[in-house]
């Protein structure tokens, strides 16, 4: 046993000790390697993958459907700019939240070329939290908890180079009706929805609008989007109670949005095209608009304020050409062309406000502008056409209508041709407003129609009118030819080209008309059309010119009794000279007729 031990044992013993020693040694090491692979993938699900650069979305690309790309945006680091190209239609069978924070970066999703994308969403219940096909706001749809803040996020439907609207999002006429296509919510920032087509195909109750924006308290936390525009965009929705263009709020928030523009944008809808219930301070211009509603009972409008609460609201340089209302049991529905409610400042100038059409039985309203906030309504052409209905609603048939004093009425043209049952140009029964001058006010018809009304009655002329409210001194009233009336298209032609009827002193609040078109100096055309200048003064009121106009042999003589300006136009409008001098004044001209202007106060010359 002890030569055993002392010659075997021990190598033995050395050797299997050894051995135990490693595999100590392994199973730590192997427990280090173990824990760390599961840091490093705790590490990945807890803050995501990098992400930045273009990623394509679609049949073949790096994500199968929008709401996959999303998935992984609200979970990612954004390390750069990111691009989500769209590279054939998408079907998303569940609605999609998106919520991020791109910070110094930007997300921008695209069609990737020329070519028509529709993403089309077809889950037929509505969400457990926010309603909407496309939310922005809201990480899990299923969950309010997950509202928060995103930032620089744009969907543009034109293609790289393109100019043509290729992205549509629309849901099916099977869809929850209250989840409409884009819906933006939460602390969001810098959100911009362009060249997009937005068509809501569902049928129901819901206000909400092809585009939405809703504010909301959650957790007593106000969560209010800011600067938040939609340019260039085609919007509709079939349902007789939705919106183009909504905004609304979730609970009572004590803030309101700020920022917000609509411009642009091609909006037809059958109730309320942009519905302003929870705005701030928002823009809405150059805007084609038509709304026929289908049902009775319905307060339809073109643009409008609901709930009290509106800071600022610019509307101006808008074409309204369709407003159609099948209201038959008076009351207060019917359709409005701009609603200015809900409080704050309107501004409104430069519109095209027409195509008002109804049933040909009962009553119901229409209205061009209805004003029951401060409002500046400058430059407006308003058409109240011949309607078929026998008869107003609540608010009477005007082209106007006032509910407060504070209210400037300045510049429009504002025509009833309505003669069938009372109308008016401007219905100031309730309140007389503060200013309203240099309007052109006219009737084509006079056994019902009325240039104005007042709490002592109906004024049937210009002249009534002036007396009873101490209102437009200087305002004209005389027929006006447009271009197509019966189609919308409000711009001057004919005989209303030069006519000094139509001649306003210029606003410095509205230096150019709805077509960009700086006006003229110191008189312009009422109304949102500027036309040939330069004026052809015939009215009795045309002040006097210093100076004598003397016909030569060369062309003409103008002899001044101080400095002016000589302007010499053609009878097209073509200026030929233009200068600011004293004195004597010659210009050589051709045989034929001219139009002179001196100061501003022209005259009708033949050579």
């Amino acid at each position: 046993m002890a030569e055993n031990f002392s010659k075997g044992f021990l190598p033995y013993y050395f050797y299997n000790h050894n051995y135990f020693l490693l595999s100590i040694k392994i199973y730590f090491i192997m427990k280090k390697i173990t824990l760390l692979l599961a840091f490093i993938l705790t590490t990945m699900l807890s803050f995501g993958i990098d992400m930045s650069g273009t990623y394509t979305v679609g049949t073949g690309g790096a994500y199968e459907t929008l709401g996959a790309a999303v998935a992984d945006l609200n979970g990612a680091t954004i390390t750069g700019n990111v691009i989500l190209e769209i590279i054939s239609d998408l079907t998303e069978p569940v609605n999609v939240g998106l919520c991020k924070d791109f910070g110094n970066y930007s997300l921008l999703i695209r069609p990737n070329e020329d070519v028509d994308r529709v993403v089309t969403f077809t889950q037929s219940s509505d969400n457990a939290a926010s309603s909407g096909n496309f939310i922005i706001g809201l990480s899990n749809v299923g969950s309010w908890s997950s509202i928060g803040t995103s930032k620089n996020i744009t969907i543009d439907g034109f293609a790289p180079g393109g100019n043509t609207r290729r992205l549509t999002f629309q849901n099916q006429s099977t869809n929850n009706n209250a989840c409409k296509p884009i819906m933006v919510l939460g602390s969001t920032d810098n959100i911009v929805i362009k060249n997009c087509n937005l068509l809501d195909k569902t049928s129901g109750s819901s206000a909400f609008g092809a585009f939405t924006i809703r504010v909301r308290v959650e957790a007593s936390v106000d969560y209010i989007p800011n600067n938040i525009t939609v340019d260039n965009c085609y919007l509709s929705s079939v349902s007789i109670t939705a919106a183009g263009i909504a905004i609304t709020n979730s609970n009572t928030p004590t803030g309101r949005p700020t920022g917000l523009v609509f411009k642009n944008n091609k909006i037809e809808v059958k109730h309320r095209a942009v519905s302003l219930n929870y705005s701030g301070t928002c823009d809405v211009f150059n805007n084609e608009i038509k709304v026929n509603q289908t049902t009775s009972g319905m307060a339809s409008f073109g643009i409008g304020g609901t709930s009290a609460g509106l800071v600022l609201t610019n509307v101006y340089n808008n074409r309204i050409i369709q407003l159609s209302t099948a209201n038959t049991a008076g009351g207060g529905n019917g359709i409005r062309g701009i609603q200015a409610s809900a409080g704050g400042t309107w501004n409104i100038y430069n519109n095209f406000i027409t195509g008002f059409s109804t049933p040909a039985t009962g009553t119901t309203e229409i209205v061009g502008i209805r004003s029951g906030s401060a409002s500046n309504i400058y430059h407006n052409t308003i058409v109240m056409n011949n309607v078929s209905t026998t008869g107003p609603g609540t608010t009477p048939t005007a082209g106007i209508v006032t509910y407060t004093t504070a209210v400037a009425i300045k510049n429009n043209i504002i025509i009833t041709e309505e003669d069938d049952f009372a109308s008016y140009c401007i219905n100031a029964s309730s309140a007389i407003p503060a200013t309203s001058d240099y309007n052109l006010l006219f009737r084509t018809g006079t056994t019902n129609a009325k240039i104005g009304y007042t709490a002592t009655g109906a004024q049937a002329t210009l002249g009534d009118w002036q007396t009873a409210s101490s209102k437009d001194a200087n305002s004209k009233s005389a027929p006006v030819h447009f271009i197509d009336a019966a189609n919308g298209d409000l711009r001057l032609t004919g005989d209303s080209e030069h006519d000094d009827h139509l001649a306003v002193p210029l606003m410095t609040e509205v230096p150019n008309d709805m077509f960009n078109i700086a006006r003229a100096t110191p008189y312009t055309y009422a109304g949102a059309h500027q036309s040939v200048m330069p004026f052809y003064w015939t009215s009795v009121a045309t002040p006097s010119i210093s100076a004598r106009i003397l016909r030569t042999y060369e062309g003409v003589q103008i002899e001044l009794k101080g400095t002016s300006t000589v302007e010499i136009y053609t009878t097209s409008g073509m200026l030929i000279d233009k200068v600011r001098t004293s004195g004597t004044y010659t210009k050589d001209l051709n045989s034929g007729v001219y139009i002179i202007r001196i100061d501003g106060q022209a005259t009708k010359f033949m050579k």
